[in-house]
């Protein structure tokens, strides 16, 4: 089996002037020490990146201008979505059928039963991040901006589960689906130990979350990024934190995620400062290139 591989969706943001030619942008892949190999299209919005993991390479992104879809491992591009799927944030692929995926958007939830050859709105509302649950078909959880909305029939229907806030990151554990972790606007860091029916403060961050991640390999480590509050890592599954940002050039983190390789390492990406990893839970922080970059989206790939 391959290693998995870092790739990353991003802007070339620092130093932009609009009507200016537009600098390497959209999906690149980390090539190792500060070296990126750039993949696609280049595309000044791409949200969010899922994987197929079918052998012809197929790769599901959403993006400023709708729904995009590579059926040749990002050589090429075709956008799936009509005039009215607009603003798309993030996306993510029903790990029991493969051919269902969630598209949040500015203008609510989107779901294709079909691989993204045909759309049906779901909702209505603002939605900025959705994961689909490891361990249960059709299942997923979507941070919006009324809060955290569960489907358990593929997205035909969604219910608020937690308070009514803002919310902006979601994830799940891999090793052990019960446990999910959130991040919002102005309640800091949630936490669920139960599927995600039910959740509670983990963390006041005093600044608005940007990212949250749990460890592939071992549901107690945690990562949480936050715009001007720095990073955070708990090692008891959000039970406790302590702040990492030292050694980062900024406090103004955009995303964060764990080495699928089996590693331990953790990533974050900072404000146009660049992508920083850690092998020692952000005790220290190696700088890994990118400088000048606004980074959308984190994911790891065979």
């Amino acid at each position: 089996m391959a290693q998995p591989q870092l790739y990353v969706t991003l802007n070339n943001s620092k130093g932009y002037v609009v009507g200016a030619k537009l600098q390497q942008s959209g999906i690149f892949r980390y090539a190792g020490d500060t070296t990126w190999t750039h993949i696609g299209w280049n595309h000044p919005f791409i949200s969010g990146l899922a994987f197929v993991d079918d052998a012809a390479g197929t790769i599901q992104a959403s993006a400023g201008n709708g729904q995009m879809r590579s059926l040749d491992g990002g050589q090429t591009w075709r956008i799936t979505t009509g005039w009215e799927v607009t603003e798309t944030q993030h996306i993510a692929i029903d790990h029991a059928d493969r051919s269902r995926i969630y598209l949040a958007t500015a203008y609510g939830i989107w779901v294709t039963p079909d691989g993204a050859d045909s759309w049906q709105q779901a909702t209505s509302d603002y939605a900025q991040a959705v994961a689909a649950d490891v361990s249960s078909d059709g299942r997923a959880i979507a941070a919006t901006e009324h809060g955290l909305m569960l489907t358990s029939d593929g997205g035909a229907s969604w219910r608020l589960v937690g308070t009514e806030t803002p919310m902006v990151d979601v994830a799940q554990s891999v090793s052990e689906p019960m446990q999910w972790i959130a991040g919002s606007r102005s309640d800091g860091i949630l936490r669920s130990t139960d599927g995600g029916e039910t959740w509670s403060q983990s963390l006041d961050t005093d600044s608005s979350a940007s990212g949250v991640a749990i460890d592939p390999f071992n549901d107690l480590i945690m990562s949480a990024v936050t715009w001007g509050g720095g990073a955070f890592v708990s090692a008891d599954g959000g039970a406790t934190w302590l702040k990492k940002t030292a050694g980062l050039p900024t406090p103004y983190l955009v995303e964060t995620s764990f080495d699928a390789g089996g590693s331990g390492r953790l990533w974050v990406a900072t404000r146009e400062e660049g992508v920083f990893l850690s092998d020692d839970l952000g005790e220290s922080w190696t700088y890994a290139g990118m400088t000048g970059t606004m980074v959308f989206d984190m994911v790891f790939a065979e």
